[in-house]
């Protein structure tokens, strides 16, 4: 079997909580199977965090950084 190397999908968010749903879900059922996702978060104060470590919080190919003010 041939192994694919690994990818990270880095998904940058400020306050877009509303959109995160339907990225994320999007990227966790891709045919691609090698992969790791990172949640960067610049200073939401929506919960985006929050609802993300809720409904995508089991999954092991998930980290969170969040950032303690807006870097852009």
């Amino acid at each position: 079997m041939k192994e694919y190397p690994k990818v990270s999908i880095v998904v940058l968010n400020h306050n877009g909580r509303k959109f995160l749903d339907r990225c994320l879900n999007s990227v966790f059922s891709q045919s691609y199977s090698n992969f790791e996702v990172l949640l960067v978060d610049n200073a939401s104060n929506d919960g985006s965090t929050e609802y993300v470590e809720m409904k995508f919080g089991h999954d092991s190919r998930l980290g969170i950084v969040e950032n303690d003010k807006n870097y852009g």
